[in-house]
């Protein structure tokens, strides 16, 4: 995997997440002002993409949503500015693809989503989130026990910690449950930890 060399670039840049939005990012400007995106430990994403370029393993996305198309009065450092927040949202698919390499084993959509349990950090709810778990419905494969109720086998939820987010973070083993919200008779006021070896994971209408 290629790696920053700043012998490569007269320039060079960084990007930090916005308020906890994106992956942090060192950005190589070349002679050519094209621009390679690599992670904070000098580890290519992508590039080199002119500016304004999207690179060429990245989704179609409509130019139009690009920040420096949508604040086309912005010019120099400004422009720059929001070039930067641009890589750093296509430096997310990247991201993803890396977390996610080691699952392409793993059928989301089995029976049950036990064959996650051990796979995922403790903590790595990141890890979570690239897996396209996070806010998707999810069916009880068995009764489970929890806050003082049963909730019934076919009981559906939302992954995720529903209206108390900001209260529990790190409240969950992550690599042997998933937190389940929006469950009756809770609905989103509480959330619960629930093992991957009880949920199935619904599809979406779109897939």
């Amino acid at each position: 995997m290629t790696t920053l060399d700043p012998s490569l670039y007269p320039r060079t840049l960084e990007q930090a997440p916005i308020f906890g939005v994106g992956v942090y990012i060192l950005i190589g400007i070349d002679e050519d002002d094209r621009y390679t995106v690599f992670d904070r430990d000098g580890l290519r994403y992508f590039g080199p993409v002119a500016f304004g370029e999207f690179p060429e393993d990245h989704p179609w996305v409509d130019p139009k949503f690009l920040r420096v198309n949508r604040f086309s009065e912005a010019k120099g450092e400004e422009r720059e500015g929001l070039w930067c927040r641009d890589l750093m949202m296509m430096a997310g698919h990247f991201h993803k693809l890396r977390l996610t390499a080691d699952f392409q084993d793993i059928d989301l959509h089995g029976s049950s989503l036990a064959p996650l349990i051990g796979r995922i950090g403790k903590a790595d709810e990141d890890l979570v989130k690239a897996l396209g778990l996070w806010h998707r419905r999810v069916e009880l494969i068995e009764d489970v026990r929890g806050l003082g109720a049963w909730l019934p086998k076919g009981t559906i939820g939302v992954v995720g910690t529903g209206d108390y987010a900001y209260t529990m973070g790190g409240m969950f083993a992550y690599d042997v449950e998933l937190p389940m919200t929006d469950l009756e008779p809770h609905g989103r006021g509480k959330t619960l930890g629930i093992g991957y070896e009880k949920l199935r994971l619904l599809r979406d209408p779109s897939e």
